[in-house]
């Protein structure tokens, strides 16, 4: 496939991107309708390159390439009922607990470093 098809193709697909990816589809359950919610990215990418040579029999050399991806992340939950409307985000509690995590070793860290000077000048 040659880059220009290549990259009509991806932007024929973005361009098919929309308020579906981001919300699902509808659940009723009971009195309530529940609609996911979801954060979607795309990344892409290409390359390209010629090469003519004049001298010789060789060749004129060319190459490409590409790549892409995409990633969809459940962030909350829509719920509607006769109380109202109501978005309840889902908690990724093991994103949490690594940062927690993180804050404390950089806190530890930060305690050595600054201990045995403290120490010193006493």
């Amino acid at each position: 496939m040659a880059i220009k098809e290549l990259l009509e193709s991806i932007a024929e697909r973005v361009g098919r991107a929309g308020v579906s990816m981001v919300f699902g589809e509808p659940h009723v359950v009971g009195t309530r309708t529940v609609i996911p919610v979801a954060s979607v990215s795309f990344g892409f990418g290409g390359g390209g390159g010629e090469s003519a040579h004049d001298e010789g029999d060789q060749p004129a050399s060319s190459g490409g390439g590409g790549g892409g991806g995409g990633k969809a992340t459940p962030v909350a939950v829509i719920e509607v009922s006769d109380e109202g409307t109501h978005v309840l985000p889902i908690v990724d509690i093991t994103r949490i607990r690594l940062a927690g995590f993180a804050c404390l070793a950089l806190g530890l860290w930060v305690l050595g470093r600054a201990l045995p000077r403290i120490m010193r000048h006493r």
